[in-house]
């Protein structure tokens, strides 16, 4: 059966078996798999800071492509309006990916490559915060345009 087919299934099945997954549920999971089977380091150590934040976010941009792209954008929209998904979401998708980027940029100050005035906290902020619009606005375009100003 395919992941439409059960999400689109009714709630209890011929045996009485009840299915409590829903349809969020379902493509949730779908994109922990696929995340899973994407499955990069997040926090990336090539000796080059902004290089380590290149690799992150090509890979987190690479989540939101094709078909399970628009379905993150869909149960990223969802979330606005439904906690436990925002929650869920959090913990698999978005919190592993801010505490890699922060560990990179902790990485670039204690090298060197950064100023050590970078706030880590609020760099992390504002870089997913750009990820965040650039995703919702359907365009990849900035991660070229941050190669470009190196």
């Amino acid at each position: 059966m395919t992941i439409k087919g059960i999400a689109d299934a009714p709630a209890s099945s011929s045996d009485g078996l009840s299915l409590v997954a829903s349809q969020t549920d379902v493509l949730l999971e779908a994109v922990r798999d696929l995340a899973a089977r994407r499955s990069v380091d997040l926090a990336p150590d090539t000796g080059d800071a902004l290089k380590d934040v290149e690799v992150l976010l090509a890979a987190t941009y690479g989540l939101t492509r094709g078909s399970t792209g628009q379905a993150l954008v869909g149960l990223l929209a969802d979330a606005q309006s439904d906690e436990r998904l925002a929650a869920q979401l959090q913990e698999t998708l978005l919190v592993p990916r801010r505490r890699g980027l922060r560990e990179i940029l902790a990485r670039g100050v204690a090298s060197g490559q950064l100023a050590e005035a970078v706030q880590l906290d609020l760099a992390v902020d504002l870089v997913y915060a750009r990820c965040g619009i650039a995703c919702s606005a359907g365009t990849h375009l900035w991660m070229r345009d941050c190669r470009r100003n190196r």
